[in-house]
């Protein structure tokens, strides 16, 4: 039998997971108050803090998840979100118009800071 190293089969998951989650219309996951699905499409922006993370959505009042920002943009697809920041994960769609470099105005009217380091990714 052939071996496979630890690295290995964390990139094997990793492409599953993200093969899998970029079909999927909902994501699942645990919270300490039982079991919820986020639907991609009604995410606004993800705001990180630490070890938390505040979803903003159009249907829903902002939610706090004890998930890194990390976990949130390695599950989500990349083509509809983009990290802009430190702390912020945006959805492309509800991008309303970038008026100035350093800051994003979003369709809800809220304004999320663009680092220097990610401003190529967001055009």
């Amino acid at each position: 039998m052939i071996g496979i190293s630890v690295a290995h089969k964390q990139i094997i998951n990793t492409n599953i997971i993200n093969r899998k989650y970029s079909i999927m219309q909902v994501i699942p996951f645990r919270q300490f108050n039982g079991n919820m699905e986020l639907q991609p499409s009604k995410i606004i922006r993800i705001e990180s803090s630490s070890n938390y993370s505040r979803v903003f959505f159009t249907n829903h009042p902002p939610l706090l998840v004890c998930k890194i920002l990390q976990w949130f943009e390695d599950l989500l697809p990349s083509e509809g979100f983009v990290r802009v920041h430190r702390s912020h994960l945006v959805n492309r769609a509800f991008i309303a118009e970038r008026p100035d470099k350093k800051y994003l105005l979003l369709e809800n009217g809220q304004v999320v800071p663009v680092s220097r380091r990610r401003r190529k990714a967001v055009r």
